[in-house]
């Protein structure tokens, strides 16, 4: 069985027990999928709007950085600000701005990254033809491990010997794999795995579905039991709903969901999704708000996206000629500190089994496990789209940053004063 990585994004592979199945006509697992989506209520995403938060000046930081002397020094406003929220094109003092929350989870050096990504810096030539990647990252089963995990199908403890002990290699497009950018990819990547197998409480799991739309099978009294579970599922992430508004040489961007897609793999069924793969991509994706507050390397994924679709505008409405402040020490200078390449990591396996009774001429007893190694990945790209909202908000806002501008920090709070004044 082959595995054909896409560089539009990458996904999670999960191995299971198959059994041919009508997905259409199937009315127990259409009434299984309706109350699985019904108990998995749809969340508001976050729209920015902030009340405080700081703002972090390019220029003054750029000074810095040429003039600090230790990198304990040199590292210190690095990590200064949390969400990324937007940036003001500040024309009096030749400068880029940026704002969001506060915090420490925008590191400059992923700022810059993705600023030269859509730059076109990384994009490679042959000849005449300049060749562009999407940002994105991978993690790939090697073909060895299938064959390896057919061998091993029903006997559980080999099942997951091979899987914990068999790498999955990574894949890194459009950036550099020493970046911190790609490591938190891989990382979220590999996290999602534990979720869409059902090894949280958060998220009910594709073999969880199965064992549940068995449940009911055998409980309607079927003789042939489908586990609706076949192929080799694709889950990967991706940019969701992502808007902004720019106003006064001010953007800010008001909401950027993150989405997981699904699809069966394979040759000739690329398109095609499972039905619980879907369902199970569906609520990760409504739910994303409340897990990324529980876990931190999502709400870490989530600011990469952020990151992405301001430098994606940045470079589009070309705010550094705007400001009249030239981006070369940015986009060719400066260096941004290099991390530990991630160049490979473990399966994770998910072996759930349940017995059934099943009433013939005697009683019968049907053990079924369904099985769930997995690898996977996630689509960086952003594409934004503009809206016109927050008006006066936005005018409040950049008087608030300008007025709490310390003369020479490089990085500051400030606050919102008499909201009511904001509007909407």
């Amino acid at each position: 069985m082959k595995t054909t990585t896409k560089l539009s994004g990458f996904g999670l592979i999960a191995f299971c027990v198959v059994f041919p199945a009508s997905h259409a006509t199937d009315k127990i697992l259409q009434t299984v999928l309706q109350e699985h989506m019904a108990a998995c209520p749809k969340q508001e995403q976050r729209v920015s709007k902030p009340a405080k938060g700081t703002a972090v000046s390019l220029r003054r930081l750029e000074k810095h950085l040429k003039t600090c002397k230790s990198e304990k020094e040199c590292e210190k406003p690095l990590y200064s600000m949390g969400k990324i929220l937007g940036f003001i094109i500040d024309k009096k003092n030749k400068d880029i701005v940026l704002f969001g929350e506060r915090g420490n989870m925008t590191y400059i050096g992923d700022f810059v990254v993705a600023l030269r990504h859509h730059a076109l810096r990384y994009a490679k030539r042959r000849g005449n033809t300049r060749i562009i990647s999407p940002m994105a990252c991978s993690l790939d089963p090697p073909e060895s491990l299938f064959q390896q995990l057919r061998k091993a199908s029903g006997v559980t403890d080999s099942y997951c010997k091979v899987c914990d002990e068999t790498p999955h290699y990574t894949s890194v497009y459009g950036i550099p794999k020493s970046s911190r950018l790609a490591n938190i990819c891989l990382i979220a990547d590999h996290a999602m795995k534990s979720f869409t197998g059902g090894k949280f409480e958060e998220l009910v799991g594709v073999s969880d579905l199965s064992l549940k739309i068995i449940g009911k099978q055998v409980e309607a009294g079927r003789n042939h039991i489908t586990s609706h579970v076949s192929g080799v599922n694709r889950f990967w992430f991706n940019s969701g709903n992502s808007q902004y508004s720019f106003k006064n040489n001010t953007l800010l961007l008001q909401r950027q969901d993150v989405h997981l897609s699904t699809e069966i793999s394979g040759k000739n069924k690329t398109g095609i999704a499972n039905p619980l793969a879907t369902a199970v991509s569906k609520c990760f994706s409504r739910q994303f708000p409340t897990i990324s507050n529980k876990f931190s390397i999502f709400s870490e994924l989530e600011n990469l996206y952020r990151i992405s679709a301001v430098t994606n505008i940045a470079i589009n409405i070309k705010a550094f000629e705007k400001a009249i402040y030239s981006p070369d020490f940015w986009l060719d200078s400066y260096n941004p500190r290099r991390f530990d390449s991630i160049e490979s990591l473990m399966g994770v396996v998910d072996v759930k089994s349940k017995t059934f009774k099943i009433q013939k001429s005697r009683n019968r007893v049907s053990t079924l496990t369904i099985t769930a190694p997995s690898c996977g990945g996630g689509d960086l790209s952003t594409n934004p789209k503009k809206v016109v909202s927050h008006n006066n908000y936005i005018r409040h806002l950049k008087k608030i940053i300008y007025a709490t501008r310390p003369s020479n920090a490089i990085t500051w709070n400030w606050k919102m004063e008499n909201l009511k004044l904001a509007g909407n």
